[in-house]
């Protein structure tokens, strides 16, 4: 789920609640002040019976003031009325044409002798009802209910009952505004607590990843970051934790590259320095007299123009090397009969052997119709460095043996020799660059150690691949896979 989702589930969240807590409160509120009105008394009198009673004083008034309006001039009949609506805080006021005929024995009323026809009266609709009007004083607030009527064409009588108490207004007030309060108290706690979630959801999560940029600024790349959340943040920091990754393993690479190019650097200081060395001692033989007759000069010679023809061939075998590795090398693919082509090249290797004094066992079970896409020339190298290296590390026994066949559509090229073996720990490592299995480097075999490295870019180069197994001390097989087509394949092309 989505941080944005969530906020917004969150606010709807404390609405809701807030809007439930609203409801919920107005009801028991509204039900505690219902209760309290009902346990209330209006001076001695319970609020229930009072209202009942005053009901029934304000029925007879209208009725008066409609059928007997004359009756308000009378000054003892105003005054029992008044005996008798006072304790429920009624007062009453009666005007005929215009003036105030009866008012209540209340002082505190007298305010109302001149404000009472300037009052802001709402108008209602039903002319048998009271209209409200409300006028504030010091210590009170006073509703103003005024009933006027028409009664006979000739008599204008307005009746006009004045309610002192505002005890129901405060006691609203109260229970209502504390209900306010506590739903914004309880708000104010709602929103702390989703602050706290937001900030275990969003702060807590960045704050791991500024640490994880402090660190990695401080090169230590070797830790994680948590990817189990699927939301923004938690794919930022899987992104990050990927990167993290990424930027250690290209940090591990350069490291392994510098001591590679080391290492290279060294190798090839000695494969060159070791030819220039014996050059430079014959040389010195020759010019110091040492080779005196012309027999022992012709051997000098000899082994001068075979330690320059290694050394010609080492740097050759460096700069195929390097221009391989910048995928400079120009190959010239064709389509090519397997079967004719390894014929051509064991027939050429097996002339080439016999002088060494080794025999080649060569067979072929590849199909006619299958074909390969090569680079001739490039691939006999392959071939020719994989049979001379064998033919380096042959000590048993002076016979190679090589057999090509299809395996999956694929041909597989097999060469085998019986010599000293590779151990496991080396197997991996002898495609590598100037990689010789006696790390000391004195064996008597000559080679710069970069013919199976060339072998494993140019094998690559034609989407195949080269491998090696080995029974060490007894025999070493090297296995080299390309792609190949039929007729039929390449008709459907």
């Amino acid at each position: 789920m989505s941080i944005r989702v969530k906020l917004i589930l969150s606010y709807f969240a404390i609405i809701l609640i807030c809007l439930l807590m609203l409801v919920h409160m107005f009801v028991i509120r509204t039900r505690d002040f219902f209760q309290e009105v009902a346990d209330s008394t209006i001076g001695d009198i319970p609020v229930q019976k009072a209202v009942a009673e005053v009901l029934d004083i304000v029925v007879d008034l209208k009725y008066i003031a409609r059928h007997e309006p004359n009756r308000f001039k009378d000054r003892d009949f105003m005054a029992e009325i008044e005996a008798t609506s006072i304790p429920y805080g009624i007062y009453i006021f009666t005007v005929s044409h215009g003036e105030i005929v009866y008012h209540s024995s209340s002082p505190e009323l007298r305010v109302l002798d001149d404000k009472l026809f300037d009052l802001d009266y709402e108008e209602d609709t039903d002319i048998t009802s009271f209209n409200m009007a409300e006028y504030k004083t010091e210590k009170a607030k006073l509703h103003v209910l005024r009933y006027d009527e028409e009664l006979y064409p000739d008599f204008d009588t307005q009746l006009y009952l004045v309610f002192k108490y505002d005890d129901f207004d405060n006691l609203g007030q109260q229970i209502y505004g504390g209900m306010f309060k506590t739903i914004f108290q309880v708000s104010i706690v709602i929103l702390l607590l989703m602050t706290l979630v937001v900030t275990k959801m969003i702060i807590k999560p960045l704050k791991k990843l500024e640490d994880a940029t402090v660190r990695i600024k401080n090169g230590q790349l070797d830790f994680k970051l948590p990817r189990s959340k699927k939301d923004e943040i938690g794919r930022v920091m899987a992104s990050f934790d990927i990167m993290r990754e990424e930027l250690k393993n290209s940090i591990d690479k350069q490291i392994q590259y510098e001591e590679n190019r080391r290492e290279l650097i060294s190798s090839i200081s000695h494969d060159l320095k070791t030819p220039i060395t014996s050059i430079k001692g014959y040389v010195e033989g020759i010019k110091d007299g040492v080779a005196n007759d012309p027999e022992k000069i012709a051997k000098y010679l000899d082994v001068i123009y075979k330690k320059s023809v290694s050394l010609d061939q080492l740097i050759d075998d460096l700069f195929l090397l390097s221009k391989l590795d910048l995928n400079r090398v120009p190959f010239n693919f064709e389509k090519l009969k397997p079967n004719q082509y390894f014929n051509d090249c064991a027939d050429e290797i097996e002339m080439d052997l016999k002088k060494l004094g080794f025999t080649l066992n060569y067979q072929s079970q590849i199909d006619s119709t299958c074909h390969i896409m090569a680079d001739p020339q490039q691939l006999k190298r392959v071939i020719l460095n994989v049979v001379y290296n064998a033919v380096k590390y042959s000590e048993n026994s002076q016979r190679i043996e090589m057999k090509t066949s299809l395996n999956e559509e694929k041909i597989r090229v097999t060469i085998k020799d019986y010599g000293k073996g590779i151990s496991k720990d080396d197997l991996d490592s002898i495609f590598e660059k100037f990689y010789r299995c006696d790390k000391s480097r004195n064996t008597k075999v000559s080679g710069s150690g970069l013919g199976l490295a060339i072998a494993k870019q140019i094998i690559e180069q034609h989407d195949g691949k080269i491998w090696a197994e080995s029974d060490y001390g007894v025999s070493t097989t090297i296995y080299i896979e390309i792609p190949c087509v039929f007729d039929q394949d390449a008709s459907d092309q």
